[in-house]
């Protein structure tokens, strides 16, 4: 091997090395205690030498400055350096850690130019190299399945890719493996995740099953991922969010259409609705807070159901019931619950779910009286027929039950269970619904005062922290903060640990306070209190605490400190879409439609964007500036994302509330062009009427009278 420009500058490097230990104030000696040891008890350098130091910036140096005809001797002058610092590793004491990291910036470079050469070959001998000497990155095997589609490769290539990635991950040290996914400086500008090689591998492998005529494997393609469970497996929504950070989405539309299809109709023939994988879906669902992706997956166990003759049984209902009352969609609950009560007699358990959906203080809070008054009907109706099916009312239904007309301010009704089941223990659950009710109905001083008496009266009555969130937060929206001071200090005081809905008003308050003062908030000290009080932060509490922030514009300069806070804590907030949605949608309802509108660009530019996302924009922006709003639908067209029957109907109901007869034409004519065919069941009636005063493409017409 050719290694005569290397020896020479290993020469002259010792040399320097040698001069410069002669003069020892020059060169302190490193501390190597707690470095790793070598077998004779040498230590690996954690720091580059000088020798590393020059190879490196030589390589660094060839590889930058070669073009497309310079680019074969830059792969040599790579491969060269690197077998020659490995045949030296041992007696120069390089940590594997070391030499992956000193490299990647060049080894990124030889990928990169290699694919803009257009040449297979060169690419492949590129990643070769990289397997070979151990520096090769998941980025690069990414960005190599990335060319071979775009090429037009087969699918057998891709996995081949994948595969020959399996093997290279047996070479390499558990650290290097590590930072094998993990995104280092030089592969941040090309929006590195590491799940994008394991997405774009089942892609190819469901294609290959699909153009092969055979149905998916789903065993065969764990074993291929490594993966254990069905649920594990990229969803469709995360699968697009590849395709489109890869550049491939755009020119796979008939492949991506061909893969959801076989994707889906494979994976109902194997789903038990009933089974575990199903149950760990939906639970990842709800920790995503992703409302839509649950009623797609509870259509699939429907349909899973009916194709396998596997009827779905009541806890399995009742697992998605309490999903969506999670989610705060009672109507779709109560949905499930009808669905169930046609099939089979319903449990205490779902009944109790039922009251819950009713009486959640969520789903009353917006009601006027009269309508209060017919739902607290509703809730004696179901716990009479509840209690006519032979199903008891045991202490947690009565709970529950009591907390509904609470929350409905049917005081009368509480008193009235409460004697009917006097032989029912009453237990803290219900007298925290109680006190709650009290609470969300303005009766704040008669709460505090019957707390009290809890207090003293009722052994072992500890108020939960949900009640003592409430009472925190009318204080501080009412502007009494010696009485939220107090309640944060009884909670000290009697060890009642916050939770997310806490530091949600504390951060309120402190903000409010800050302003009086004159203060500079300082958010990460907040945050950093409240870690002490055990709270471990992740995606999902801190979507909760921004959406509390949010909600009704609460406090928006409070929501963007915690927003910039998060984000720049790591890529699981930056890229969580979620997230960045809650911000999105405050800034557009109560903020910064700017703001709004930049947080979106950096959104569609860096993450998976649904067409979910485009309306929330586009509903947004047309009471404030419709012109705006009509210029992101340019955008949605241009970008190949299909609008669905709210995006025209937002636009249209816009334009006729404004009298801009032109702006409602136009949305016509877009619908006509659309090609849509789900158009929704109140859209066709305002097409059907609009078609006496404005142009009505005939074709149109004829699908929406089909």
């Amino acid at each position: 091997m050719r290694l005569v420009r290397f020896q020479a500058t290993a020469r002259a490097s010792n040399e320097q090395a040698s001069a410069e230990s002669a003069n020892p104030r020059s060169n302190e000696a490193p501390k190597t205690s707690d470095a790793p040891k070598l077998p004779d008890n040498r230590t690996f350098r954690r720091h580059p030498s000088r020798k590393l130091r020059d190879i490196s910036r030589q390589i660094n140096m060839s590889v930058k400055e070669a073009d497309s005809k310079q680019l074969g001797e830059a792969i040599d002058i790579f491969e060269e350096g690197l077998a020659y610092l490995r045949e030296n590793q041992q007696a120069e004491s390089i940590d594997n850690d070391l030499m992956f990291r000193m490299f990647q910036r060049s080894a990124t470079e030889l990928v990169i130019k290699a694919i803009q050469s257009g040449d297979e070959k060169c690419l492949a001998r590129v990643l070769q190299v990289l397997v070979a000497q151990r520096v090769a990155h998941k980025v690069h095997f990414s960005h190599s399945q990335e060319f071979l589609i775009l090429q037009g490769a087969r699918h057998a290539d891709v996995l081949t890719l994948w595969l020959q990635y399996l093997e290279y991950l047996k070479v390499l040290d558990k650290r290097t493996q590590f930072l094998l996914s993990r995104p280092l400086g030089y592969h941040k500008e090309s929006k590195f995740q590491p799940y994008d090689l394991q997405n774009i591998t089942y892609f190819a492998y469901v294609l290959q099953c699909a153009d092969a005529g055979v149905e998916t494997n789903f065993a065969d393609a764990l074993k291929l991922l490594q993966l254990i469970d069905v649920a594990d497996l990229p969803s469709l929504y995360q699968m697009y969010g590849s395709l489109k950070k890869l550049r491939l989405y755009a020119s796979l539309s008939l492949d991506i259409r061909k893969y959801a299809q076989h994707t889906k109709a494979s994976s109902i023939k194997i789903l038990d609705p009933n089974g575990d994988t199903a149950a760990r879906h939906i639970a990842a669902i709800l920790k995503r807070n992703n409302v839509r992706e649950l009623k797609l997956y509870y259509d699939k166990m429907l349909q899973a159901s009916v194709a396998n003759e596997l009827p779905l049984q009541e806890d399995t209902l009742a697992r998605v019931m309490s999903a969506f009352i999670d989610m705060n969609y009672f109507p779709d609950a109560l949905d499930v619950f009808t669905t169930m009560a046609g099939k089979f007699r319903s449990s205490l358990t779902s009944w109790a779910l039922a009251l819950k959906a009713m009486g959640h203080p969520k789903n009353v809070l917006t009601l006027q009286a009269a309508e209060k008054k017919k739902l607290a009907e509703t809730v004696k109706i179901t716990l009479a027929l509840m209690e006519a099916t032979g199903v008891p009312v045991n202490a947690r239904t009565l709970a529950v039950a009591v907390g509904a007309m609470a929350n409905l301010d049917r005081q009368d009704e509480v008193d009235a269970l409460l004697a009917k089941h006097k032989n029912v223990p009453v237990v803290h659950l219900a007298r925290h619904n109680v006190l709650l009710g009290m609470i969300i109905n303005g009766h704040v001083a008669d709460a505090e005062r019957l707390m009290k008496t809890y207090l003293t009266e009722v052994p072992g009555y500890v108020p939960l922290i949900q009640l003592l969130n409430s009472f925190l937060t009318h204080y501080v929206k009412e502007g009494s903060y010696k009485a939220a001071e107090d309640m944060m200090q009884y909670m000290t005081e009697k060890g009642i640990h916050p939770d997310v809905g806490t530091l949600t008003t504390v951060m309120n308050y402190y903000f409010k306070t800050c302003k009086q003062n004159g203060v500079v908030p300082d958010v990460k000290t907040v945050l950093t209190e409240m870690n002490k009080q055990d709270m471990a932060w992740d995606v999902t509490m801190a979507a909760t605490l921004l959406t509390g922030l949010t909600q009704d514009g609460y406090n928006m300069d409070a929501a963007r400190a915690v927003f910039k806070h998060f984000v720049e804590q790591g890529p699981q907030y930056r890229n969580s879409a979620n997230f960045c949605t809650i911000m999105m949608k405050a800034e557009i309802d109560s903020g910064d439609v700017t703001a709004a509108e930049d947080l979106f660009r950096w959104y569609k530019d860096n993450l998976s964007i649904d067409t979910r996302v485009w309306n929330m924009m586009i509903a947004g922006l047309l009471i404030k500036h419709e012109q705006r709003a009509v210029a992101i639908y340019r955008d949605m067209i241009a970008a190949d994302v299909s609008p669905n029957f709210y995006t025209f109907f937002y636009m249209l109901k816009h334009f006729q509330r404004t009298g801009n007869r032109q702006q409602v034409q136009w949305v016509l004519d877009q619908i006509a062009r659309s090609g849509l065919r789900d158009l929704g069941q109140v859209l066709p009636k305002e097409i059907v009427l609009l078609q006496l005063q404005y142009r009505v493409d005939p074709a149109l017409l004829a699908r929406l009278e089909k």
